[in-house]
């Protein structure tokens, strides 16, 4: 099933989907507890990472590094 996930993820950031891009981020650490490195450092991940929805991924992961 994760690699599904990870397929359609692909789609979605070969077709600059933002919004798909983060839902499906969300979900592989969510369903998954996926471990993702810097997104900024990949080169596929460019559009996304200047897009709003990256400031929310951004935010997310902020958020989880600070729970104890």
């Amino acid at each position: 099933m994760q690699a599904a996930y990870i397929s359609r993820l692909d789609l979605a950031v070969n077709e600059k989907d933002h919004a798909t891009t983060l839902k499906i981020l969300e979900s592989l650490q969510d369903k998954f507890a996926l471990s993702l490195k810097d997104l900024s450092e990949i080169p596929e991940y460019d559009d996304f990472v200047k897009s709003p929805e990256y400031k929310i991924w951004q935010a997310r992961e902020a958020k989880k590094k600070s729970s104890p």
